[in-house]
């Protein structure tokens, strides 16, 4: 039955599946037809959901099962506090082309000890601050390429020991505090191109 829910959609223009039907892809759509598809998935084992083109300026996504989700090229803002609270399966994470100009504090709360990649390039970041991204002690990619950042605090990536790769390449750095990269006993790869 649950399975049956997620080929309904697929043949009907809205969303597109794969054969053992865990994988969504639900790109080009409007808002009011995401809306639907989300309340009808809650209960179902979708592992990656592809939300990407939809003009999105808001998501709710309760879907727990979910390991990839993809809401990149979106209208999104705002990363709200506990956005992602739900989503404790979740370990790749695509935010990349938005309107993102804010992360609220405990922003990807309940992500701590899985989310492992997380794309942040191409928004409106100005500066990050030590609990926009705190304990998400599991992440080893992060991408902030594109974006306006032109400043990193003390101790914003402190919680995140096993971080490998950070890129700021295409940023408006001036301005980097003595401690922002402290406690990175991981990090291989650094970049700070064309800043």
């Amino acid at each position: 039955f649950v399975r049956q829910s997620v080929s309904i959609r697929c043949m009907n223009n809205h969303c597109e599946c794969n054969e053992l039907k865990d994988e969504l892809k639900c790109t080009n759509n409007n808002k009011e037809s995401i809306d639907l598809i989300l309340n009808e998935l809650k209960t179902n084992e979708i592992k990656s959901l592809d939300l990407s083109f939809n003009k999105l300026d808001n998501i709710n996504i309760e879907i727990k099962s979910i390991i990839k989700l993809n809401l990149s090229n979106n209208r999104l803002l705002i990363i709200k506090e506990n956005q992602f609270s739900k989503l404790n399966k979740l370990e790749i994470l695509d935010l990349s082309y938005n309107e993102l100009f804010y992360i609220e504090l405990n922003a990807f709360y309940g992500l701590n000890n899985v989310l492992q990649v997380l794309y942040l390039q191409n928004n409106h970041l100005t500066e990050l601050y030590q609990n926009n991204l705190d304990n998400l002690q599991q992440l080893k990619y992060i991408n902030f390429d594109s974006n306006k950042i032109n400043k990193i605090r003390n101790n914003v990536f402190t919680s995140m020991t096993n971080l490998q790769n950070i890129s700021f390449q295409f940023n408006r750095l001036e301005s980097i505090e003595a401690d922002a990269f402290k406690g990175l006993l991981s990090l291989k790869d650094l970049s700070f191109h064309r800043n």
